[in-house]
């Protein structure tokens, strides 16, 4: 998909490719937890869902529409509201991402609940059910991904026998 966000694993969240631009941040806390992200001539949103302070978080990216973008640039305090709208029953890129090995597993979301989505904005339903989806697709890939892994040892010894 053309308008999907590219990660690169163990990129930082903020920079999630090398062909990735950090256009604006709108929430900083040592690092950029919330901003405006530009690559392939679309616009993302990028926010911090959880882990704020942790060495392990979870992070949400969605693509913007240019009348949101400008919005954005127009605004002055109102950040968190805005994006409090805009991340609303939309679809989202999911990832985990820690200190020492940058993003890793992502996923698609939709986020569905009509209430904020961000933790620091105050929506604890609409975070929970995101969270509980993200730990699933997770777990699912790492069920097939231990059994490719399994498989692989197989045929490895079996070459080596």
């Amino acid at each position: 998909m053309a308008d999907r966000l590219n990660l690169e694993l163990g990129a930082r969240p903020w920079k999630p490719s090398a062909d990735a631009e950090l256009v604006e941040v709108y929430n900083r806390y040592d690092i950029p937890l919330a901003g405006l992200i530009a690559q392939g001539g679309h616009h993302y949103l990028f926010t911090c869902l959880v882990g704020h302070a942790d060495r392990a978080n979870l992070w949400a990216y969605t693509l913007l529409e240019d009348r949101e973008v400008a919005e954005l640039d127009e605004a002055t305090d109102e950040y968190p509201g805005i994006m409090d709208r805009i991340l609303r029953r939309r679809t989202l890129l999911v990832t985990i991402a820690s200190e020492q090995s940058g993003v890793g597993f992502s996923t698609v979301l939709e986020s569905g609940d009509n209430a904020p989505v961000a933790d620091s904005l105050g929506g604890a339903q609409a975070l929970k059910h995101l969270l509980r989806q993200f730990l699933q697709s997770y777990g699912e890939w790492r069920k097939v991904s231990d059994e490719a892994v399994s498989g692989l040892r197989t045929d490895t010894d079996l070459l080596l026998a």
